[in-house]
């Protein structure tokens, strides 16, 4: 697997055939003379070792090396810092994880200790397969979810079909010649992390120039989806860069396909309006305005509680509270607390974040909308459990 094409071409999506033509005409000098290269060369296994030239003289000796560690060196390009950090720490030994933190930063707590290239190459070594999970990670991190609920999830079969993975190729192939788009499904893998259990799809794709960071790097562009499931509930939280619609997928995937499945999407149910009272958000805002739990940070009313504008946007900049712009208007006889209806938008800060919350009033009772993708998955499962254990607040990812 180390250097098999279809591993890192269709499934980790990197420019396999323009990586290893480098690799295979690079000189040392040239290596050498790339800053980045020499920098990432000391994160290697040969790192016990203090003089690059001779790390640079070692890689250049076996052709496969160089081919892995340029491979490698784009695999790394872009990805997040956390999400390696926390790969790192769910699939290293202690003394693996001592081996890629940076000196001097032994007792900071979060991931930024550790050198990102070092853990990379570990897990590498470890089971090249564990790269798969990082890309998954990295896309549902970047991406807002979809939240559906299953009638009927059998999470023991949905386990065995997992296992026997012909099967669910098999259900594609099917789905695929019944949608009828001309687009080719793929199956990358089912993974566990974190007591939820991951399916990973891509579908057709093309070859793109996409600017990283750090350089131009060759990308694929394509059609993919992402399914999170807890194990524990019937909902199915969907990340996705897809055309298809979604509901006429997710019960192939997870019953099966069968004649006629395309037509029974009712079977799942978007769950977009899981509704919470006014008592409850009333409750809410003034609490985080008097407690400051989550600072007020924006909040735009639609109509404007006085004449001359139709909307008002009041927002700090410096992620401060409202509290003391809000009490100089309820001072003055414009309490926005009174009759929440016209709060249509707000902005608190959670964790370092500014967080969007929209509402959306009916008669049977509010939905409350956030913008998940601003939070990494672990931050956006910890906002949904604090609104619901301190506000008795469901709100719903995707704003």
């Amino acid at each position: 697997m180390p250097l098999e094409q279809t591993y890192w071409k269709n499934t980790l999506l990197c420019d396999y055939e323009n990586i290893i033509e480098k690799a295979e005409n690079i000189s040392n000098e040239e290596f050498t003379n790339n800053k980045k290269y020499t920098r990432r060369i000391l994160s290697t296994y040969l790192i016990d070792l203090d003089l690059r030239e001779i790390l640079i003289e070692r890689l250049f000796e076996n052709i496969n090396d160089l081919k892995e560690f340029l491979l490698l060196e784009e695999f790394t390009n872009g990805t997040l810092h956390n999400i390696v950090g926390k790969i790192m720490e769910l699939y290293l030994t202690k003394s693996q994880l001592h081996e890629v933190t940076k000196q001097g930063h032994k007792a900071s707590k979060d991931y930024s200790k550790y050198d990102k290239f070092a853990g990379i190459i570990k897990l590498y070594q470890k089971d090249p397969k564990i790269l798969i999970k990082i890309q998954l990670l990295e896309k549902v991190n970047k991406r807002s979810q979809s939240k559906f609920e299953l009638e009927n999830k059998d999470i023991e079969k949905l386990k065995k079909r997992i296992e026997t993975k012909g099967k669910i190729e098999q259900d594609l192939e099917l789905f695929d010649k019944n949608l009828g788009d001309d687009k080719k499904s793929k199956f990358i893998g089912g993974f566990d992390i974190d007591d939820d259990i991951y399916l990973y799809f891509i579908r057709e794709y093309k070859r793109a120039l996409a600017l990283k960071i750090e350089t131009p790097r060759f990308d694929t562009v394509c059609e993919w989806i992402i399914f999170r499931i807890p194990i524990k509930s019937n909902e199915i939280r969907v990340s996705y860069d897809s055309k298809m619609e979604i509901k006429k997928f997710i019960p192939t995937i997870i019953n099966g396909w069968q004649k006629g499945d395309l037509e029974k999407e009712k079977d799942v149910v978007k769950n977009f309006e899981v509704l919470n009272t006014k008592e409850n958000l009333k409750h809410f805002f003034e609490t985080i305005i008097e407690e400051e739990t989550f600072p007020l940070v924006e909040i735009r009313l639609d109509p404007a509680p006085f004449k001359g504008t139709s909307v008002l946007t009041l927002s700090d900049k410096k992620n401060k509270s409202l509290k003391t712009t809000l009490r100089w208007f309820g001072e003055n006889k414009k309490d926005f607390f009174k009759d929440i209806s016209s709060i249509v938008e707000c902005k608190i800060y959670f964790n370092k974040h500014r967080l969007k919350m929209k509402f959306k009033y009916k008669e049977e009772g509010i939905a409350i909308r956030y913008l998940d993708n601003t939070l990494q998955i672990n931050l956006r499962n910890e906002f949904e459990r604090d609104m619901l254990e301190k506000f008795n607040l469901t709100v719903i990812p995707g704003a």
